[in-house]
């Protein structure tokens, strides 16, 4: 068999809730597809350390020496429990994981084939390297490293991924991980290192779908290979003891434990009383936790995307030339400021800005009347004394769909503000919020956005890392509520289908970089921004580098506390 070596890596599909103060509580059931998003932004590489002064025997005037500060071994790291995480109901089994904060304690204990680092590129993880297989299009040759221990200290076989794979199909649905079965065909062993993993197609963004964490047969609860082990679990405390044992570098830190907390508020009411230190939140007036020397308040990058749909049902809203108009009539730099208090980043392109696959010199819709109303003028619409335009005598009225929940109307406050700013280009625009809770798929907001009685929709998306946008860009993709007809735009569809059939990173950058300016240029619906989160910690916990949702642990182990 001829098999052609590669170094690419990419797939996971993570769904978070960060529509909601409390983290704990943000599902990432699949149920629905649409989120009500409060999320997050991107810090850089891990470990940008300080430098401290030394003393030295030199003349005053010569300048100080400095060094990288020394890393300290030892510490305990203190974060919230997840509220759903208790042994009755999950037995403690990683694959049934429902929010991201389980999936952040999970992922200090279990570990993926492959891995997704903080600009969502594929990295090695269980997997060494792997292959594509020449014999087979669909097909690639997984090496896994030798000698890898788990916990209980048997040794890593390919026969634990099989089993893993066994019984992610065995759930079915019921997994968190169950996109993966829409990938994989099937997983077999070639020997105790060596897999054959052949996809339902080909190209590399299928190896995204190997994120899943592994688990060993007949383990007991929270036996994996990761650098933390357990050392203590109860419904209330979880307590994990670093792994000296672990195939890379045991971490810096010691200990870490989880502490059940009822909320997020009252999680971080526990950082302020100093029995946390550590907390992650989707508070929009986060940035009151900061104080210089004490405490950190760090704003994270997100998958969550919020977007405004177009009905393209709508004869005159579903031309391209009005939703350019739109795009420039939006002043998304206020939106942001006022309405999310600048916990969310501007994008006009439906990848994190912060991805490998970005491509920044996409076009950009700038906030700019001049521009909207020029295009607007064009197409035959005329602004009256009254300053409402009217289009063939009548004026134009348009109805913007939005959500709302009991805890949390930023996103219907964001739809007033949007109503005004079209406005200002003459655009009457009618808000409706319908109430909508996350994981609903039946709720009054998905009931009147399946009905398709409105002509603009504000809506939050949870992006799969792999950046896979047929879901919301195909003509019977499941979330392409505006009906967004891809086969009438050569451009969006054709570049759809080479992100596709990539078979190496090259050509899937180069795939994504066409996608997002096709999409720039036809505009099947407006990007708005995506959201922040944030984490509150201890000034003194250091080189924390690049933290992203949905794996804010991911560079724990360079982690370490200054004394």
């Amino acid at each position: 068999m001829h098999m052609k070596n590669t170094n690419f890596c990419e797939k996971a599909n993570m769904k978070r809730d960060a529509n909601k103060a409390e983290p704990a509580m943000r599902f990432l059931l699949r149920a629905g597809a649409v989120l009500l998003a409060v999320s997050v932004f991107f810090c850089t590489a891990c470990g940008n350390r300080s430098s401290d002064a030394i003393q030295t025997n030199l003349p005053q005037s010569a300048a100080p020496q400095t060094s990288e500060p020394v890393p300290q071994q030892g510490g305990t790291l203190k974060l919230p429990m997840p509220r759903n995480l208790n042994k009755d109901s999950l037995n403690y089994n990683p694959l049934t994981v429902t929010t991201e904060e389980a999936l952040g304690l999970y992922s200090l204990v279990f570990e993926s084939l492959i891995g997704i680092d903080e600009s969502n590129r594929l990295v090695p993880s269980l997997a060494v390297n792997w292959s594509a297989d020449e014999e087979n299009a669909n097909s690639w040759i997984i090496n896994l490293r030798e000698n890898v221990k788990w916990h209980s200290g048997d040794i890593l076989t390919a026969a634990d991924v099989v089993y893993t794979f066994n019984q992610l199909y065995t759930l079915g649905s019921e997994s968190y991980y169950a996109s993966a079965l829409s990938s994989i065909n099937r997983i077999e062993m070639t020997d105790a290192t060596t897999l054959r993993v052949t996809m339902n197609s080909a190209g590399i963004g299928e190896l995204y779908s190997l994120s899943f964490p592994i688990i060993h047969e007949n383990a007991e609860p929270f036996t994996g290979t990761g650098a933390y082990r357990a050392s203590y679990v109860s419904n209330t405390k979880i307590t994990l003891k670093s792994n000296e044992e672990w195939w890379d570098r045991s971490p810096y830190i010691d200990t870490v434990e989880f502490h059940a907390r009822e909320s997020n508020a009252t999680a971080l009411a526990s950082y302020g009383a100093g029995q946390l230190n550590f907390v992650p939140t989707a508070l929009l007036t986060v940035g009151q936790y900061s104080k210089a020397g004490k405490t950190v308040v760090t704003d994270m990058m997100t998958q969550n995307m919020e977007v405004m749909l177009v009905n393209h049902n709508r004869a005159f809203v579903s031309r391209v030339e009005f939703r350019r108009a739109i795009a420039h009539a939006l002043n998304r730099t206020k939106l942001i400021t006022n309405a999310y208090m600048n916990r969310a980043r501007a994008a006009d392109v439906p990848v994190p800005p912060d991805s490998w696959l970005y491509n920044s010199n996409a076009v950009q819709y700038d906030f700019n009347l001049n521009s909207a109303n020029a295009i607007l003028d064009e197409l035959g619409s005329h602004i009256g004394a009254d300053g409402r335009r009217t289009l063939n005598g009548s004026p134009i009225e348009l109805t913007l769909l939005t959500s709302g929940t009991t805890e949390n109307t930023v996103r219907s406050e964001a739809a007033g503000m949007i109503a005004e700013q079209l406005a200002a280009v003459g655009i009457t625009v009618k808000v409706v919020i319908a109430a909508h809770s996350y994981g609903s798929a039946d709720s009054e907001y998905m009931a009147a956005l399946a009905a398709g009685d409105w002509d603009l929709a504000l809506c939050g998306f949870n992006l799969a890392q792999s950046n896979d946008l047929k879901p919301y860009l195909s003509t019977n993709g499941k979330n392409n509520f505006g009906h967004y007809n891809a086969g009438l735009y050569s451009g969006v569809s054709t570049a759809l289908d080479k992100m596709s059939a990539a078979a190496d990173e090259e050509s899937l950058r180069n795939a994504a970089y066409e996608l997002q300016t096709a999409f720039a240029d036809e505009l099947p619906f407006i990007v708005l921004y995506f959201r922040l989160n944030s984490v509150v910690y201890s000034a003194k916990l250091q080189a924390i580098g690049t933290m992203r949702e949905p794996a804010l642990l991911r560079n724990i182990k360079d982690w370490y506390f200054a004394k």
